[in-house]
């Protein structure tokens, strides 16, 4: 006699609902036990180009910031103080 699993199986890596959406890490996760290493890589270097592409406008955002309070301390005189700007 066959059992029917109530609830679908979980490989460890959530963010889906009911097989309908997907995340990145469960994706790869799925292809890589499958087998389809080229899809699971394919998927890698997707994630990994949407994270350095977040990290490179964060460090953007935060220099642009700095400049804009702080100014450009290149062109500053040796002795000339900084100013902050509200």
């Amino acid at each position: 006699m066959e059992q029917e699993d109530a609830a679908p199986r979980r490989n460890g890596v959530g963010g889906n609902i009911a097989g309908l959406t997907d995340v990145l890490t469960t994706a790869v996760s799925r292809y890589t036990a499958r087998g389809e290493l080229d899809l699971a890589i394919a998927l890698g270097i997707i994630l990994m180009v949407i994270v350095f592409s977040i990290n490179m406008i964060v460090i953007t955002a935060r220099k642009a910031k700095m400049l804009f309070t702080y100014g450009d301390h290149r062109n500053k005189k040796k002795n000339e103080p900084y100013t902050i700007r509200g």
